[in-house]
């Protein structure tokens, strides 16, 4: 596959006459040019980074991630191209701020929201891993998280191969 150059319609329509999806991963706080730049891509998997994440350099902020705006391309098309992964590291303090950005933000329904154990915890001990996940799963489980479409999920290259990298 060759590289892309995204500021023309010739990669993504070569790729779709080969077959082939797009998905591009992103912590979402660059937005696409506009809605036929979002349309040229398949799947949009925007993964914000959780405020006890987030790494600057003197005298810049981090970035937040607007998730509104996200929204307002994805409901523009007839069909979803979004879906929001949050990595959870820290499960009491990472969920709260999940829970902040989704609550803040009506009609998520339609939008799958994958909640992530960090894979650290399995790369170096897979019952660490799974502590991690049942943690995460017992947060959630309030009613309340029943009107976001989540999923929780364990980063599966890292079971399979660990933190191999090229794999």
């Amino acid at each position: 596959i060759k590289e892309c150059d995204w500021s023309s319609d010739v990669c993504s329509s070569d790729l779709r006459a080969l077959g082939y999806k797009t998905t591009i991963e992103t912590n979402g706080t660059i937005l696409p040019e506009d809605r036929t730049r979002f349309r040229q891509v398949d799947l949009w998997s925007v993964s914000p980074k959780l405020p006890g994440t987030q790494t600057t350099t003197a005298g810049e902020e981090a970035r937040l991630t607007d998730l509104s705006a996200w929204l307002s391309f994805d409901r523009s098309d007839s069909i979803s191209r979004l879906q929001l992964k949050f990595v959870i590291t820290h499960v009491q303090k990472d969920v709260e701020a999940v829970w902040d950005m989704l609550a803040a933000i009506n009609d998520l329904v339609h939008v799958p929201v994958f909640l992530v154990p960090n894979g650290d915890a399995f790369a170096t001990d897979a019952k660490e891993g799974w502590k991690l996940f049942r943690k995460i799963l017992e947060e959630v489980h309030d009613p309340a998280w029943g009107r976001f479409n989540i999923c929780i999920l364990p980063q599966i290259h890292v079971l399979v191969w660990g933190r191999k990298r090229y794999v």
